[in-house]
């Protein structure tokens, strides 16, 4: 091996042979039987997302199954019996519920490497992707239950302006019908394309609704923000405390913009074939 032939010399103390090592390729036979070319990094990268969801995963389960106990053990009386707490448990019941499926999914045994970089999956039958399937299936109620309670909550915002809450209420829920029909369509293609590989999931739907949940759930805690600083300024007005409100106001703004300084984890549950 020379340096000419755009191969390091070997040298184990040389960063470039080092990184030519790490990312050599290797041939494989597809499912056509013909040759397929994949390299260490994919490998890698493989790896390191399926471990990254993992801890994703684990996260939210955890975090979202002490919520829920949280929610019924501070909650008395006849909140109980309230709309936006009723939805807000079910909510959460569903993120449970969809995150151990996720776990489910992400340790079966169809995650190997031949069925996620080659979709070798022919061996495993329509039972084998049930958690997928079910997985799938939660999303829609999911996105219907967190947009209906971010609507009831603006509408107990503008308690005292009906003629404005009616307008906010109602294009609020022509807009969450809307991504619940996106979500319902993408769900859709997700599960067909479980039995039927040929056919491609529209990458724009799946952009559509993070972009449309963003800003709908962007706006939902903008108005809220817009009505706790005017509840401020009446008490400044009225000579009355609020620094509560101040801190609370403080911390729901970190909360808008602290989630947009990192990036998004590459978590996707597709099919070995849309990956």
């Amino acid at each position: 091996m020379s340096a000419t032939s755009g191969i390091p010399t070997p040298d184990p103390t040389s960063p470039a042979w080092s990184e030519y090592v790490d990312n050599q390729s290797f041939n494989l036979t597809s499912l056509s039987g013909q040759p397929v070319t994949l390299s260490l990094f994919d490998v890698n990268d493989y790896l390191y997302t399926q471990t990254v969801a993992a801890i994703f995963q684990a996260f939210i389960l955890g975090f979202g199954a002490m919520l829920f106990i949280v929610l019924i053990a501070l909650t008395h009386g006849e909140r109980r019996h309230q709309p936006i707490y009723l939805l807000n448990l079910a909510s959460l019941l569903l993120i449970v519920f969809r995150t151990i499926l996720n776990l489910i999914i992400i340790t079966a045994s169809y995650q190997g490497l031949g069925q996620m970089l080659l979709g070798a999956i022919a061996q495993y039958g329509p039972g084998s992707f049930a958690p997928s399937i079910m997985s799938a299936l939660v999303q829609p109620f999911l996105y219907s239950t967190i947009l209906a309670s971010l609507i009831l909550q603006i509408r107990v915002v503008f308690g005292s302006e009906p003629t404005t809450r009616r307008i906010i209420t109602l294009v609020f829920t022509v807009a969450a019908i809307v991504l619940v029909a996106f979500v319902t369509t993408f769900i859709t293609y997700e599960i067909i394309i479980q039995f039927d590989t040929t056919i491609a999931i529209p990458r724009w739907i799946y952009k559509v609704i993070r972009i449309y949940f963003v800003i709908f759930v962007g706006l939902t805690c903008l108005i809220f923000l817009y009505k706790l600083a005017m509840a401020i300024r009446r008490r400044k007005r009225m000579g009355q405390p609020a620094n509560p409100l101040q801190i609370f106001f403080i911390f729901s703004c970190q909360c808008l913009i602290v989630p947009c300084t990192s990036p998004p984890h590459p978590f996707f549950l597709f099919s070995p074939a849309d990956r």
